[in-house]
């Protein structure tokens, strides 16, 4: 039996397809199953997965998927697929190291690790890489003692879920599962599994390439899908509150509220958009009021920047300066 499930969610990516399969087939490590997930692509996509798997029948599963799920529903039915004890995820537009997963699954049984993690890297291009928000997660590893998942809550750990494996078991088990047909199903789905973990470790190598795909859903302009990131916060604080959470970190789990509710969504909101949508900023406003009313009085609250916490508090008092202001911000970076 495989050691390693590999999920690869696969949407109109034919042109970066070849790359991200070839970089887990010259895997050092090489009892992994890797596991195809046609997302009902309308391009060569499924042409290409079919084309690997006869060249390697033994290494590859095919999902293929009539209906459109986004990366969340494509992840699920992988997971449901996966017959190894540790499971991780990649993107198809990105590659990966021919050690990572070796490196992250050696680690993770010579620890007794849940969950095992690296470092990115952001490539532009194939030649153009730089470091991908590196930290020291030292402090972090170990046993997950309730203080260390309150700095998970705040400060999270390497990139997105992509840079991880996770022990099988622990997703099973607490029936942890990615929000189906939206955008910014990680933003759910990382912070519940490290809730959940029992220990974590750290690899401080670069294993993951992260590639800044121009076209893709989450870096285009002028599209409401940012908006199901406002979902997702909304389903994850309901989720807190179901499985009794919130109460027993309710300061760190409003602080990540006013940080991906609250300011990531204006910043789009007033970014993304030509013409911000007024009525979505004041729908967003409103939910923060009802929800928590005295933010700015979280103990986390001073963690945030200057410039952040000015912009949630224009915007408490008027949308419409919240934006003139932050476009002065916004043109002296650029400048």
């Amino acid at each position: 039996m495989a050691k390693v499930s590999v999920i690869v969610p696969i949407y109109n990516v034919e042109q970066y397809l070849h790359r991200c399969i070839d970089s887990l087939i010259a895997q050092t490590m090489v009892d992994i199953e890797i596991i195809l997930v046609n997302d009902a692509s309308p391009d060569r996509s499924m042409d290409i997965m079919l084309e690997y798997k006869k060249a390697y029948p033994d290494r590859i599963i095919i999902i293929d998927s009539k209906e459109n799920m986004k990366q969340g529903g494509a992840r699920n039915l992988g997971i449901r697929a996966a017959t190894s004890e540790y499971i991780g995820f990649v993107d198809s537009d990105d590659w990966v190291h021919p050690e990572m997963f070796r490196m992250l699954y050696e680690t993770a049984i010579n620890k007794s690790a849940d969950i095992v993690s690296c470092n990115a890297y952001r490539a532009n291009s194939d030649s153009e890489i730089t470091p991908y928000l590196h930290r020291d997660l030292t402090s972090l590893t170990g046993e997950m003692s309730d203080i260390k998942k309150e700095l998970f809550l705040i400060y999270g750990a390497s990139p997105g879920v992509v840079t991880k494996i996770y022990k099988k078991s622990l997703i099973i088990d607490n029936q942890i599962w990615f929000p189906e047909k939206l955008f910014y199903e990680d933003n759910f789905w990382g912070p519940l599994i490290f809730l959940h973990a029992r220990s974590y470790h750290h690899v401080n190598e670069s294993f993951y390439y992260y590639y800044l795909n121009l076209n893709s859903t989450i870096t285009r302009q002028e599209s409401h899908h940012h908006f199901d990131r406002l979902l997702i916060e909304i389903m994850k604080l309901e989720t807190y509150k179901k499985i009794g959470l919130f109460d027993k970190f309710k300061d760190a789990i409003e602080f990540s509220f006013i940080r991906l509710y609250y300011i990531n969504s204006l910043h789009l909101a007033f970014t993304r958009f030509k013409n911000p949508p007024f009525n979505k900023i004041f729908e967003i406003r409103k939910y923060m009021k009802d929800e928590f009313p005295f933010y700015r009085e979280n103990k986390y609250f001073h963690l945030f920047s200057k410039v952040e916490q000015v912009l949630t508090g224009l915007n408490d008092v008027s949308p419409y300066k919240a934006y003139e202001w932050y476009k002065t911000i916004i043109n002296k970076n650029v400048k």
